[in-house]
């Protein structure tokens, strides 16, 4: 099961204005055969998670896999918005792209990590992006990453990556 922004854009499914309706036909899509997202576990249930990702396609697909699994998620499209998010509301975990423009995800990184923990400082934070090489690997968690995974990503494995950071979380089930 891996999300393939490609096969979506493939089958006409595409941008972050499309209805609610349409949210389940990207996760469909991107997910592949079986079930639809929503009838799935809610393995993320009482989890906030904050997504940095300026693709929009990427952002709609990756949100609507969370949320299908019971995440509260807030998509951001920049750093700045990130940012902006933080200020209002703490997340239980970051996702974040790498290669954005202005600011990329390790200047976004290391500036969390120089935050106090009341402030997002030591929120865990998960690096979903196409940068792959063992050096990428290598060089996400000297920037401050908590993990890595590569694009496309597993459905499943990004889904069990978020759980096994929640697990043990006060308010967290």
């Amino acid at each position: 099961m891996t999300l393939g922004f490609d096969r979506c854009r493939d089958e006409g499914v595409s941008g972050p204005s499309r209805s609610a309706a349409s949210i389940h036909d990207v996760s469909e899509v991107a997910i592949g055969e079986g079930p639809p997202l929503r009838s799935l576990e809610q393995r993320l249930a009482g989890i906030n998670v904050l997504v940095v990702e300026d693709e929009p396609d990427a952002r709609e697909v990756v949100g609507a896999l969370l949320e299908s699994r019971g995440a509260h998620v807030v998509l951001t499209a920049s750093a700045a918005e990130a940012y902006t998010s933080l200020d209002r509301e703490l997340p239980d975990i970051i996702v974040s792209d790498i290669g954005m423009p202005d600011e990329d995800g390790y200047q976004f990184v290391r500036r969390v990590r120089n935050l106090s923990p009341d402030r997002g400082g030591s929120t865990p934070i998960v690096a979903l992006t196409a940068y792959a090489s063992p050096q990428d690997r290598r060089k996400t968690r000297e920037a401050g990453y908590s993990h890595h995974l590569a694009k496309p990503v597993d459905a499943e494995e990004l889904v069990n990556v978020l759980a096994s950071f929640s697990t043990g979380r006060p308010g967290i089930s």
